[in-house]
């Protein structure tokens, strides 16, 4: 069960700087973080500190709980032991105030305090492996209780959340699961524990929960066991799989996938489920690493000053790097911040269906296991029989087996019986290859006919496209859409229209726009993602689809001359604070909440973007200018579809509505600095 609201206490204060009333706690650390703070912790990474807004952020009932018993027990003390000590304030090396500065001050020591881990106790031989395997024995003993802070402490000082009891056959988690302790159950996993580890016994936790009676927290477990694709579920549709019902998968389907997908897509799928099992599992723990990030900051566009959102030094553009892992992969972790929204959604649905793919030959590899092990130990000596037999005559074998009675009789029955199962699994085979004859000849149908069908959508969208451009020019339009040059001929037969059948087909068009076309995952998708790919390149630049260039230029502007009435600075800057003064607007709804707003604020930055484009030539010289310009219209039309969006929940739509508005502002600033140089 995951909750958003939460009652909070008027004691609760900043661990790192002691600011009243913190928003944001750090879920591994067990502390509470201010605004200020929590940009620094972002910026650090989930491999240091895991953060999460307390009112805004989904949370699980004994993640919550856990959390708030390490803040109350003073868990922050764990992470600032030496600075109690009047030793270290002789070299200058204080806790900051809430009045100081983030950076220098706050950064600083932040990362000392978590990431270099400077106030930390310890011990005079840490490196010797005989203290880190008495401090896990010492984990797996603390977890029995529910003292959450004797185990962080543990696991500060270097206890392994996974290590294996070489006696009791077990790890902590087990033990932990076994005793019904759920708070260090999250503890445990929140540092690295492997929920599907088995014991001696061949059992998760899951199973030794629910068979000592803690049915809950056994549902719990399997919940952990699945959290990865989870998240990325409940990111894209807000809910999440059944498992008590059995069902571990929730894949939502996209309104443009199809098997008539390109050969670039096809390829780049194939890419993904040709990588192995341990490249695979990086990249989707790069894209949970995303979805946390972007998902973070939707709730800090939403609670902080908008007019500090461009240019605020705080913000986290991309995942930071994290020192344990490949250059090359870092690069891939970065470049996922490039993906729209429908790219990134994309990736995430091609990321389940592989999951759920390689579960099952993972299963059925597991099975296939289990049976030949079951082989070997039917055909395996015992230990009370000889190493040897003693030998026998075999013709009086041969005479005793032969002169029992009904001996023949058994083995011809034998052979008839072996035979007749012969014939039946031969049958069988038969009758699946049928069917898969059958299967495979409706799936080439089904293709077929999706191709014609996605044929005539596409000519439908033509033809609506140009009534639209045939509408604008009679002044009649509902809203903004990119400029077009139509021919003269059908100019004058839309004329000739009334008025009426005008409006009526226009309102026909508009109620099932959609952008579906305008954005396509490029084949190299992959390539910049995995890790064993060798090359990659930081400073490639965002590349668009031919839908999209077709949604800002036509064939009739290819020869247009460039550069011909250029605007000037004034009238840019004025057109960009128009299109940042209606962006305001729409995120002041968003954080409020007034979704009906959503439209009327989307058709106003749709009028501001065009009123700043019309200032430029159809074709600029300036290839940076153009793309700008390109980006800075498609995202608008791509705001106007989400906001008349219907299938999505309140929290989801908002977040979609924001990112998008997001990269208006970002393709709005990225035009004035091109056009400027």
């Amino acid at each position: 069960m995951t909750s958003r609201l939460k009652t909070r206490t008027s004691s609760e204060i900043c661990a790192d700087c002691s600011t009243p009333g913190p928003e944001w706690a750090s879920v591994n650390r067990g502390v509470l973080i201010c605004d200020e703070c929590c940009s620094v912790h972002r910026s650090l990474g989930r491999h240091i500190t895991q953060v999460r807004h307390l009112r805004l952020a989904p949370w699980h009932s004994s993640l919550y709980a856990m959390t708030q018993n390490l803040v109350s027990n003073g868990a922050n003390l764990i992470w600032e032991h030496s600075l109690s000590d009047s030793s270290q304030l002789r070299t200058g090396m204080r806790k900051p105030n809430p009045k100081d500065s983030v950076h220098p001050v706050k950064s600083n020591f932040i990362k000392a305090k978590y990431q270099m881990l400077a106030f930390v106790h310890r011990l005079p031989n840490a490196d010797d492996r005989l203290s880190i395997a008495d401090l896990s024995k010492q984990l797996y003993s603390s977890v029995r209780t529910g003292n959450l802070e004797t185990s962080l402490r543990l696991i500060s000082l270097g206890a392994q959340t996974n290590y294996f009891h070489p006696e009791k056959g077990m790890s902590p988690l087990h033990v932990a699961a076994q005793n019904g302790q759920a708070t260090q159950c999250e503890l445990l996993i929140c540092h690295g524990a492997d929920p599907s580890a088995l014991d001696v016994t061949e059992k998760t936790a899951a199973k030794l929960a629910i068979d000592n009676g803690h049915i809950e927290l056994g549902f719990r477990l399997i919940e952990l066991m699945y959290e990865l694709t989870d998240r990325l579920t409940f990111y894209l549709c807000g809910r999440r799989p059944d498992h008590k019902n059995g069902i571990n998968y929730l894949i939502p389907a996209l309104q443009d996938r199809g098997t008539d997908v390109s050969s670039m897509e096809q390829e780049a799928r194939c890419k993904l489920q040709s990588l192995n099992n341990k490249l695979f599992e990086e990249l989707c723990s790069d894209i949970y690493d995303e979805v946390d990030r972007r998902e973070n900051d939707a709730v800090w566009l939403a609670t902080q000053h908008h007019r500090k959102l461009v240019s605020d030094h705080t913000a986290v553009p991309f995942l930071p790097v994290n020192p344990s892992f490949s250059a090359t992969r870092n690069q891939g972790r970065q470049k996922l911040a490039r993906f729209n929204a429908l790219e990134f959604a994309t990736l995430i649905v091609d990321i389940l269906h592989d999951a759920k793919r390689r579960e099952g030959l993972n299963i059925e590899y597991q099975s296939s296991g289990v049976v030949e092990q079951l082989k070997m130990n039917v055909l395996a000596p015992r230990d009370d029989d000889p190493d040897y037999d003693e030998v026998h005559d075999d013709k009086e074998d041969e005479k005793d087996v032969m002169s029992a009675p009904g001996a023949s009789k058994l083995s011809a029955d034998g052979k008839e019986e072996s035979k007749g199962k012969l014939h039946e699994l031969q049958e069988q085979n038969h009758s699946l290859g049928q069917e898969v004859n059958l299967l495979r000849s409706m799936v080439q149908k089904l293709m077929q006919e999706n191709a014609a069908l996605r044929a005539q959508v596409a000519q439908v969208m033509l033809e609506r496209n140009e009534f639209e451009q045939r509408l604008e020019l009679t002044g009649n339009i509902a809203y903004d859409i990119p400029r077009t040059n139509p021919q003269q001929a059908e100019i004058t037969s839309i004329k000739s229209m009334k008025m009426n059948d005008i409006k009526t087909l226009h309102q026909s068009m508009s109620s099932d726009r959609t952008d579906s076309t305008l954005y396509r995952i490029r084949s190299d998708t992959y390539d910049n993602i995995s890790s064993d790919m060798s090359k990659s390149n930081d400073t490639a630049g965002i590349e668009e689809s031919s839908e999209e260039s077709a949604a800002y230029r036509t064939e009739d502007d290819i020869d247009f001359p460039g550069e011909l009435n250029a605007p000037t600075q004034e009238s840019i800057v004025n057109a960009t604070e128009q299109i940042t003064k209606k962006i305001q607007e729409l995120l002041q709804a968003a954080q409020v909440g007034r979704n009906s707003s959503y439209i009327e604020c989307s058709s106003n930055i749709s009028a501001a973007v065009n009123d700043m484009a019309n200032l430029f030539p159809k074709h600029p010289s300036a290839e940076s200018v153009r793309n700008a310009l390109r980006l800075m219209i498609t995202s608008a039309a791509r705001l106007q579809v989400q906001c008349r969006s219907s299938g999505l929940d309140q929290p989801m739509l908002a977040q979609q509505v924001i990112q998008c508005a997001y990269d208006i502002a970002k393709a709005a600033k990225l035009v004035v600095t091109t056009y400027n140089t």
